[in-house]
């Protein structure tokens, strides 16, 4: 896998319309370019020259009720669906895992909110 980060192997393929897909962990630290670093805000990375489809969104710890109150999540998704607007290009997902001890009942209210706003382009 790092060799084809790093574009030994791809480089040998014919030239051929294709979706690189990355899951960027610190084992493959250095093989992007600085704007998709762990902490780039949504802003800095859409900016970027590539189009990029991004993955995630929800961090694991958001749906543990020890890492955050229920009207620190429900801030959380309301600043998150602004950030993402309009839509495009943003898969929303919950990022690595969902914890064993994850709070049920905000899992729902992910599906909720997606049906209630998740039409793109989104408003904001």
């Amino acid at each position: 896998m790092r060799r084809a980060a790093r574009g030994e192997w791809s480089d040998w393929l014919p030239w051929a319309p294709r979706i690189d897909l990355w899951h960027n962990t610190n084992s493959f630290r250095g093989t992007l370019p600085p704007v998709f670093r762990k902490d780039a805000s949504l802003e800095e990375v859409r900016a970027f020259q590539w189009k990029v489809t991004i993955f995630g969104g929800i961090p694991s710890v958001a749906l543990l009720g020890s890492s955050m109150s229920d009207d620190e999540f429900e801030t959380y998704m309301t600043n998150l669906f602004e950030d993402i607007s309009p839509g495009d290009r943003f898969i929303l997902g919950v990022s690595d895992t969902t914890p064993p001890d994850a709070r049920f009942d905000r899992l729902l209210r992910i599906t909720e909110r997606v049906r209630e706003q998740g039409q793109v382009p989104l408003e904001r």
